[in-house]
Order: structure tokens, then C-alpha cells, then sequence
């Protein structure tokens, strides 16, 4: 006796389905002006890399703490759920969308996926004295990765 089921056969389909990437609407974080100068020359003068990488990571100290770091990369080093931020900018001065930019083959500014949710919404700076990066919550706070 053979069972007639309607899900008898979709355990043997062997075709793998392509899962679209989501493209969202707004970056995930904001840049101001410094920022995406201070990226955009750091970058012009590495040209074998194709972005700046934001993560969030333990501390390489020793210390039991939480650090925001960023470092070059290349395409090669990312995986999917890394999202990229556009340095580049409309005419009228708004940050390019994801969609605008995700395959114009510029450099970017990309969120690790395991910083996104810790810097979804952050606005990117820099103290220009130091020429060290800073992040901003909604609120205008400076960031504390351990918070």
C-alpha cells in the first residue's frame, strides 16, 4: 500500500531555491560629512581594497569587554549579512540608498553582522584631532560598546 500525500514529494526536491538578498531602504547607519571623507581618502590611498569594515568584537587586551573596531577589507572577507553603507552621495547631498549603491562597485563603509544590531540607527563621526571614529545613538550620545 502506497500513501498518497501531498507533501510526499517535497522532501525529494533537490533544487536549491536562490534566497533574494533584502535590500533596505535606509543604511543602517548614518555618516556625517567627516566620516565619509576620512573613508573615502583612507581608501583612495588602498586601492586593493574595496571597503571599511565596522565590528564589534571582544576586546584583543584581555580585558572581558566588548570593542568597536574598524579595518580594510576586501569583497572576499565579507559574507552576506554584512551591510554596506554608500560614501557616496546624491547631488542634493543625501547619502546614497542601499539600493542606489549595492552594485556600483565603489567602496563602502561595511556593518559586520555582528555589530548590526548593536549599530542599527549610530551615526558614524570622527574626532578630527585624533582622527579616530566615533559613534553616535539616536540620541546623540557617544557609544559605549560594553552598555
Amino acid at each position: 500500500q502506497s500513501s498518497s500525500s501531498p507533501f510526499a514529494h517535497a522532501t525529494t526536491n533537490t533544487t536549491k531555491s536562490r534566497k533574494r538578498k533584502f535590500i533596505p531602504r535606509k543604511a543602517a547607519v548614518q555618516m556625517t560629512d567627516n566620516a565619509r571623507k576620512l573613508f573615502v581618502n583612507l581608501l583612495d590611498s588602498k586601492p586593493e581594497k574595496d571597503g571599511v569594515l565596522l565590528d564589534y568584537h571582544q576586546s584583543s587586551t584581555g580585558e572581558p569587554r566588548m570593542v568597536f573596531s574598524f579595518r580594510f577589507v576586501t569583497l572576499d572577507e565579507l559574507v552576506d549579512d554584512d551591510e554596506a553603507v554608500s560614501l557616496e552621495v546624491n547631488e542634493d547631498g543625501t547619502p546614497k540608498s542601499p539600493r542606489e549603491a549595492i552594485d556600483d562597485g565603489k567602496p563602502k563603509l561595511y556593518v559586520h553582522h555582528n555589530a548590526l544590531l548593536k549599530v542599527l540607527g549610530a551615526t558614524v563621526d570622527v574626532d578630527m584631532e585624533n582622527i579616530t571614529p566615533i559613534l553616535y545613538d539616536r540620541e546623540g550620545n557617544e557609544m559605549d560598546p560594553n552598555a
